[in-house]
């Protein structure tokens, strides 16, 4: 995860780039350059959910995300009618 700065000591524990959803793509509101970057050093994975192994090392709890409800057809105002 820290490619480049292995002889470095850390200064404190990265708590900008965390993950905290399992299932869930991460960081939809950061630029896709960034998130390949998350792909590229093991945080997430290709379809940018977090990658389970990588967020154990440090100790990142991972924890399921909402439930998705199964998508329903709403009528529109005009069928209600």
């Amino acid at each position: 995860m820290r490619r480049g700065f292995s002889d470095c000591e850390t200064l404190r524990p990265n708590t900008s780039f965390v993950p905290e959803l399992e299932d869930e793509p991460y960081g939809r509101e950061l630029p896709d350059a960034l998130r390949e970057i998350l792909v590229g050093n093991g945080t997430l994975e290709a379809d940018f959910t977090p990658d389970a192994a990588t967020a154990e090392r440090p100790g990142w709890k991972l924890r399921a995300g909402p439930e998705r409800l199964p998508e329903v057809e709403t009528p529109s105002l005009s069928e209600r009618e």
